[in-house]
């Protein structure tokens, strides 16, 4: 799995609704992703699984290492 930024609210965790008679806005929660903003989706591709674990495992392993007793 891995995370993608929400394409219905754009990352923001809200959607903004226009009523065109009125002109007002209106904000709301995404149902989309439940207002975090990010949804997670299957990878079903290996090259693309290979390269998201390349980007965060330095900084995952960095935490880990700091974290081990001396």
């Amino acid at each position: 799995m891995t995370k993608k930024i929400c394409p219905i609210c754009h990352g923001n965790g809200y959607v903004t609704d226009a009523d065109p008679e009125s002109q007002q806005t209106a904000h709301r929660d995404c149902d989309t992703c439940d207002s975090q903003g990010e949804i997670y989706t299957a990878v079903s591709d290996p090259d693309t699984l290979l390269q998201d674990m390349s980007k965060s495992f330095p900084q995952f392993w960095r935490n880990f290492t700091n974290q081990l007793p001396n």
